[in-house]
């Protein structure tokens, strides 16, 4: 188990040395963010609007769907370095390989939430990476590691310790 702990360690090191976010200093921050992305996609949308009106008939079927794409949610982004993804990497798929071992367990009939956390934390974590970080703010990628150390952790043990594993 210590060896686990200490993997998760180093990922959860590695992200905190290296965010110099906003949202670490300033508890507010979320909310400024929430605020600034909801009037940029109100914005957006008033612009593709009167874009789409200013469109002849014949092509509004063209031009509107391509507008639509313009209007997203700004999303928090995490910046790292690539030693820290790789890290990053080799913690998901080593938590993978546990929920695939637990999950073909006799344990997983009587305890299917935790494989089923893992497996759900660690595709949200491996869908979340980008070329050079992670498309999720700091304080959720922190949260979202602890939970999945408790998940991988309680398989492990209910597979009998880090044999096997």
């Amino acid at each position: 188990m210590s060896e686990v702990s200490k993997l998760f360690e180093l990922v959860r090191g590695c992200v905190d040395e290296e965010v110099r976010s906003l949202d670490r200093f300033l508890p507010w921050y979320n909310y400024v963010a929430t605020v600034l992305s909801n009037a940029l996609m109100f914005h957006r949308s008033t612009l593709a609007g009167s874009v789409a009106r200013a469109t002849p008939e014949v092509v509004r079927n063209l031009v509107i769907p391509q507008l639509a794409q313009q209007i997203t949610f700004v999303k928090p982004y995490t910046r790292l370095s690539n030693k820290c993804l790789d890290s990053l990497k080799d913690l998901i798929a080593f938590c993978n390989a546990v929920a695939a071992k637990y999950m073909t367990s006799p344990f997983y009939r009587v305890y299917p939430r935790v494989g089923v956390g893992i497996v759900r934390l660690a595709a949200f974590l491996s869908r979340s990476l980008a070329e050079d970080g992670v498309v999720v703010d700091y304080r959720t990628l922190v949260s979202v590691l602890n939970e999945l150390e408790v998940y991988v952790n309680a398989a492990i043990a209910l597979l009998g310790g880090s044999r096997g594993v």
